[in-house]
């Protein structure tokens, strides 16, 4: 089965109205930006609700971040310069696996990168 496209999702939500969403469509013909930046510019829905949307799409967990308590441990299994180099945040470590938060999951490089710096297996959460 194909995966649905960011505009089905939303539309499926009713997060948006079918014709926000073709307004949307032909500004991204014009403009060439994502789907998903143009919806929020244009306020038809949140970047909360754009990363819902994807972690769906991309059959990703979602995480809220102003949800979770973070301990200064975990955040210290990275190095501070790879955290902000990489936009991510390190949420959680069980059983040498840490979970991290990222609002950009496509970034495989990013996965293999600190699994070779840190020694740990990586998984991805999408965040806001």
């Amino acid at each position: 089965m194909a995966k649905k496209r960011l505009g089905e999702i939303l539309l499926d939500a009713k997060l948006l109205i079918e014709e926000d969403l073709n307004r949307a469509l032909d500004l991204q013909r014009r403009s060439k930006k994502p789907l998903g930046v143009i919806l929020v510019e244009q306020e038809m829905v949140t970047e909360q609700q754009i990363a819902m949307a994807i972690s769906q799409q991309l059959n990703i967990p979602f995480i809220d971040l102003d949800e979770i308590l973070i301990s200064s441990e975990v955040l210290a299994l990275i190095p501070p310069k790879l955290i902000q180099e990489y936009n991510i945040i390190p949420i959680e470590y069980k059983d040498r696996q840490i979970v991290i938060a990222t609002s950009d999951p496509l970034q495989y490089d990013i996965v293999s990168n600190l699994e070779f710096s840190t020694g740990y297996r990586v998984v991805t959460k999408m965040a806001a």
